[in-house]
């Protein structure tokens, strides 16, 4: 399908109203090349009774107008009969000339050797009879000169007033420092840009047989993802540089036994798009990405919150200086761009340098973070199993069964979701099982309470997510699964209140559950802790009682450590008995203050 900035062009060059030379300007990567290779040179030609000769000429390199002077003239004899003959002749006549003045063995090069020994009548009337031509003047920016652009912008000019040639001249027009010379040469000035989708269908197109449709995908929506955060990455060149270190890298790791290699392109996909765009968007350099590496892309506002100090209940945060915000908005940026990716260094560097680690296939999957393939049975759990052969679909229904029924001291979570696999596989007609009979031969394993490890079972704020299915999740089942989850949390209690007397602090603020802010007195047996507490040094029960005191000061406290209750009450007179029998009026002094403590708690919650 022809662009609207093609069908514009063509129509602009036959319009006879004023000289056919137009500007075709975009930003630096937007594609105006590709659009000239891969529409408008077709377009053109298509009408060759009206456009002429198409050509396409750089002005890269040019160090004077007389250079442009010359490719045009040579274009035009090439193209011409009688220019034709005059070429060949002089060829024979002047190449040895030619080549001692610096032509090449080519053709071209001595054709250029040609035109270096006409005179300057003989240029200057080929140049006032040039004809039929259309020129293409492409990266005019890349001149240093303002002169020299001028002098090329003014000749062709002449070209397209009195010789009626069609000039289209591709440029940035924000790099053309004489916007004075640009409105006195164009008829008209036409900006290409582009959309995302454009950008990926132009790339699909020339990436056809490797770049497939999930990393055509992952580059949409980091497009959008960078639109969202207002950077402008609809660059076509910074993208193909991107995508060229993928297929890169992609073909080098595909060569390694044992990868996941799904998500292993979904990684390098991820994070060389969200590099390389970082990069050309906010000018980063590797430095920098080490940088935030280092820092762990933390928040700001979250290191200076100041929790212990508060005002009318509420936290009091402390003010961001300006180098603090802006590193915080930095850390947003990259936080939103890596959410879900552990973004890694190995793979930053080869960003930067294309230069993959010259190493083994065990160091690279270190040096990357390559995950490594998962077996069957993960595969099978974790419901990728669709793309497995038939053999190994078969060696993970094996490896499922012996999860399930074979042996004893499975994970909880790991049981519990091949559970829900097997149950999917029987409802699905995968395998040829009555679920009713299956359903009983879990219950039995229950029964016996051996086939769970309840000491793998987690507690807290950071427990794994678990997915019970439908089957399991009545009554009966509950039930049996519950009898496991109780003597985990048995056994995890006690594990604390061994710790607690070990280390006090330790045990509180670095346990799996927030036992600062929760109940966790009810877990400890009153007789050890007096027995215990006595062995701690002075400053630990006096940290302790600090802790006590501010614990039970809140407003809520009763409804918050009420289960505390009965512990308190019963702590209390063995506290004072076990005063009474310390020797050493500081550890007296010291235990009297706890219990003046525990007294004071015991108000709050009755």
């Amino acid at each position: 399908m022809t662009s609207l900035v093609t069908l514009q062009i063509v129509e602009q060059l036959k319009d006879n109203s004023h000289p056919p030379i137009i500007l075709l300007n975009g930003a630096w990567g937007v594609g105006k090349t590709y659009l000239i290779e891969n529409e408008l040179k077709a377009k053109i030609e298509e009408d060759k009774e009206y456009f002429g000769d198409y050509h396409y000429l750089s002005a890269y390199g040019m160090r004077s107008v007389t250079d442009f002077q010359d490719q045009v003239v040579s274009l035009f004899l090439c193209n011409q009969n009688e220019g034709s003959r005059y070429v060949s002749t002089g060829l024979a006549q002047v190449g040895n000339i030619a080549r001692i003045f610096g032509a090449d063995k080519s053709e071209a090069g001595l054709f250029q050797g040609v035109m270096s020994g006409l005179s300057g009548a003989v240029r200057q009337s080929t140049l006032q009879n040039l004809s039929n031509m259309t020129i293409v003047l492409d990266d005019l920016e890349r001149l240093i000169d303002p002169k020299i652009i001028a002098d090329i912008l003014g000749t062709c000019l002449r070209f397209a007033e009195h010789n009626q040639v069609k000039i289209i001249v591709v440029a940035n027009e924000d790099a053309l420092s004489d916007k004075s010379k640009i409105e006195k040469t164009f008829s008209d000035i036409i900006t290409l840009s582009r959309s995302s989708d454009e950008l990926i269908n132009i790339l699909s197109d020339k990436y056809k047989s490797t770049l497939e449709s999930t990393t055509q995908m992952l580059i949409l929506r980091y497009l959008n993802k960078f639109k969202d955060l207002s950077l402008n990455i609809d660059n076509l060149r910074v993208i193909q540089r991107a995508i060229n270190r993928i297929i890169k890298l992609k073909n080098r790791v595909d060569s390694i036994e044992g990868l996941d290699l799904p998500l292993t392109h979904e990684i390098i996909t991820q994070q060389i798009l969200g590099v390389s765009f970082l990069a050309y968007a906010k000018c980063y350099s590797e430095k920098d990405f080490k940088d935030f590496l280092s820092l762990g892309l933390t928040s700001y506002s979250t290191n200076f919150k100041t929790f212990n100090s508060q005002r009318n209940g509420e936290d009091v945060e402390k003010e961001l200086c300006k180098d603090e915000q802006k590193i915080e908005e930095q850390n947003k940026i990259i936080r939103s761009i890596f959410s879900s990716i552990s973004l890694n260094e190995g793979i930053v560097h080869f960003c930067f340098t294309n230069l993959i680690p010259f190493c083994d296939d065990a160091e690279l999957i270190n040096k990357l973070g390559l995950p490594i393939a998962a077996s069957p049975l993960d595969q099978l759990i974790k419901g990728y199993f669709f793309n497995l052969s038939e053999k190994e679909f078969d060696q993970g229904l094996l490896e499922l069964e012996e999860l399930l029924f074979g042996g004893a001291n499975k994970d909880y979570y790991q049981w519990v979701k091949g559970c829900e696999t097997y149950l999917y596989l029987i409802n699905k007609n995968y395998l040829n099982k009555v679920k009713t009979d299956e359903l009983n031969r879990l219950k039995d394993l229950l029964t016996q309470g051996e086939i769970i490890d309840f000491s793998t079972i987690e507690h807290g704020q950071f427990n794994r997510w678990l997915n019970v299915p439908e089957e399991l999740d009545t009554h009966e089942f509950k039930s049996l699964l519950g009898a496991f989850i109780t003597k985990s949390e048995e056994h995890k209690n006690a594990e604390f209140a061994e710790n607690f007397y070990t280390n006090w602090q330790q045990a509180i603020f670095t346990g799996p559950k927030d036992y600062d802010r929760n109940p966790f007195l009810h877990y400890l047996n009153v007789s050890n802790f007096c027995g215990r507490i006595t062995q701690w040094k002075g400053g630990d029960i006096m940290a302790f009682i600090g802790f006590v005191k501010e614990r039970f000061t809140i407003s809520n406290a009763k409804d918050r450590y009420e289960v505390e209750l009965p512990f308190i009450q019963q702590l209390i007179p063995k506290l004072k008995i076990k005063q009474s029998e310390v020797n050493g009026k500081l550890m007296n002094g010291i235990i009297s203050e706890l219990v003046q403590e525990f007294e004071l708690a015991l108000e709050q919650l009755t």
